[in-house]
């Protein structure tokens, strides 16, 4: 199954059209940065667009923006991606290229904390429909913060935009940040860590203007990244602090982020190496 490199007519409709086998031995390389939420994704991708034009980048939020995205104007001449790709996702881009796969990783505790207060920021009227329940609102303002933020990665197996804020970057390498069907916990974060074995590069927020810079000269040894831009920062006024409790709460439905970041740390930060 493939992504069509070229604009489908608009008579074509479904995946049907969309994929295909392709059998050409020399495939063009697609270098795809595996955007996990909250680390910096869209400050890099702003940045890579201004360095190497946005004819060559492509910026899509979820893979089905990318998928319509194909049908609609093809993928030819791109040859940066990035997006919330999973690990399952990459297939279909596997086909048609030569993949050079990235990706930045946050510690999970400040991730989540920050992946929530941006929708308590941004989110707060949005309502959520649950089966067999019906709407419930996505952030409860009229809970303290504490007991909301338990409210969501409590409901987190059941609610699928809650999975956003339990163990995302683990799911996301493995399978889908989504679907977690098919493989136990221990068996998905061994699949992320083998994925992050055998990524091109892997940079950290942290470090994330220095670590840009290195992504963009291994997409292109003589390329001049352009300045790095903070875009979606979460604004701090907001009284939330990131506490010991908070901390406590947010590692409890999270091991599987700890362990794969602490991991991820001693492999490739600690020892000065960002290339897998």
């Amino acid at each position: 199954m493939r992504l069509n490199l070229s604009p489908v007519p608009a008579s074509f409709s479904g995946l049907a059209m969309i994929f295909g086998k392709r059998n050409k031995a020399n495939k063009p390389t697609m270098n795809v940065v595996m955007h996990v939420p909250k680390t910096g994704g869209a400050s890099v991708s702003a940045g890579l667009q201004k360095t190497f034009g946005t004819e060559r980048v492509l910026r899509c939020d979820w893979f089905d923006q990318l998928v319509k995205h194909s049908k609609k104007n093809g993928l030819s001449g791109y040859d940066i991606v990035i997006c919330h790709l999973g690990g399952r996702e990459l297939s279909y881009l596997r086909d048609d290229f030569n993949l050079k796969i990235s990706t930045f990783l946050r510690d999970p505790i400040e991730r989540v904390f920050s992946n929530y207060r941006f929708w308590r920021q941004t989110a707060f009227d949005v309502m959520l429909d649950v089966d067999g329940v019906g709407k419930i609102p996505m952030i409860d303002p009229t809970l303290h913060w504490k007991d909301d933020l338990d409210r969501i990665l409590l409901r987190s197996s059941e609610i699928w935009k809650y999975r956003e804020l339990v163990d995302v970057a683990t799911w996301q390498f493995a399978t889908s940040i989504y679907e977690r069907t098919g493989r136990s916990q221990n068996q998905a974060l061994s699949e992320a860590k083998r994925r992050l074995r055998t990524m091109g590069f892997v940079g950290f927020q942290a470090s994330l203007h220095a670590d840009y810079v290195r992504l963009a000269s291994t997409i292109e040894g003589t390329a001049v990244p352009e300045p790095l831009e903070k875009i979606n920062r979460t604004e701090k006024q907001d009284g939330l602090v990131l506490d010991d409790d908070a901390r406590s709460l947010i590692t409890k439905y999270n091991a599987l982020d700890v362990e794969l970041y602490e991991w991820a740390c001693t492999r490739f930060a600690t020892t000065g190496s960002h290339t897998a």
